[in-house]
């Protein structure tokens, strides 16, 4: 229950924050197109990390009166407390004169049930921000959430592109953008405001979950790294900000080098004295282009494999099957993209390498 009496005092308080500034600067250089820029849809999912910031919001709201604020709730029906948070999120966002729009998913079907419940969300945050000519979907990721993020990729051995982490904002499509305004605050400087104002939030056991990626990172790895070197949550987005520009200069290089994503054939010689790193990065791309599923499979490590055969002296035809039937074959002239024949072609681990013959498709 939220006290009448003290709503003023803490949207008070919340607009004092330091987190209020930068929110605010966010909102106002973000590269929103849409016909109502001064709208924004903040996703709110009644935890210690997005609940403070619908009261910084609402501060936002409240001293300017040229930008409207929308609070949404997306419940994905996953656990039995579901109802009672998106119940919660409605009254905080009354309580301060939000309007608010709780939408609700369903996250069957096969496949990895978090990797589908990110997606019905984004799904639903969208059409959300459609209904109500939002031109921006604001959300509460922070610096721990780049480190879990950072650290997972470059254990997976991702390149430059991973580095980068959880991108600060995002193209969604029809005038619509995705802004994380506090990547390079620490979670704890929400919590510690969440604190202060006397805020109640739900959280989700599952952050936490040991036998889940980031609830192992986040209990075992980031901790002791914040132990060791505090303030790595923010050195590390920093480094992330910088991999961005990185990733920007190897963009523009690899549209010089490999062309527009029409192209599907290079001259060996012209690769084989270039770094591996930016051979794998621009194989990657290709076959992306080519087969755009691969995304969560296709690792910068696995192309890594393919850029190093490019510079080596054996001449003989190799060819490497990815999963999707997309191949890559190198011969002792040329690298080619090409997808999989209209017979079919048997998959097989990128990490491993066949002669032309060998790949042929089974009848």
């Amino acid at each position: 229950m939220i006290d009448p009496g003290t709503i003023s005092a803490r949207v008070l308080a919340a607009g004092r924050s330091p987190l209020a500034a930068i929110l605010e600067k966010s909102l106002s250089t973000d590269p929103s197109t849409a016909a109502t820029p001064d709208a924004s849809l903040f996703a709110v999912s009644g935890g210690g990390d997005s609940l403070p910031m619908l009261w910084l919001a609402a501060a936002i709201a409240q001293r300017s009166c040229l930008h409207r604020v929308v609070i949404a709730h997306v419940n994905h029906g996953l656990r039995p407390e579901s109802v009672l948070e998106a119940s919660m999120v409605e009254a905080h966002a009354r309580a301060v004169g939000l309007e608010c729009v709780v939408a609700e998913v369903d996250c069957g079907g096969a496949g990895n049930r978090a990797a589908i419940a990110r997606r019905r969300r984004e799904e639903a945050l969208v059409e959300v921000a459609r209904r109500t000519s939002c031109g921006r979907i604001v959300t509460a990721h922070h610096a721990d959430d780049q480190l879990e993020t950072v650290i997972a990729a470059i254990a997976r051995g991702a390149g430059p592109r991973g580095w980068r982490g959880i991108h600060r904002t995002r193209d969604l499509g029809g005038g619509i953008h995705l802004v994380r305004p506090f990547l390079g605050v620490p979670r704890e400087s929400l919590r510690e405001l969440g604190r202060r104002l006397g805020l109640e939030p739900a959280e989700d056991p599952g952050n936490e979950d040991p036998r889940r990626l980031r609830g192992r990172l986040r209990r075992g790895v980031c901790r002791e790294l914040e132990s060791i070197f505090p303030g790595a949550n923010r050195r590390v987005a920093a480094a992330a900000d910088h991999a961005e520009l990185a990733e920007q200069a190897i963009d523009r290089w690899l549209d010089e080098v490999w062309g527009d994503g029409a192209r599907r054939s290079w001259c060996r010689e012209r690769l084989r004295d270039l770094p591996p790193l930016l051979v794998a990065a621009g194989l990657r791309r290709a076959l992306l282009f080519e087969a755009p599923e691969l995304a969560d499979r296709l690792t910068e490590a696995s192309c890594r494999r393919v850029a190093e055969a490019v510079g080596d002296m054996d001449r003989s035809p190799r060819l490497w099957t990815w999963p999707g039937g997309v191949r890559v074959e190198l011969t002792s002239s040329s690298l080619t993209v090409q997808p999989a024949s209209s017979r079919g072609v048997r998959t097989s681990d990128p990490d491993r390498t066949r002669s032309p013959r060998a790949s042929s498709p089974r009848r």
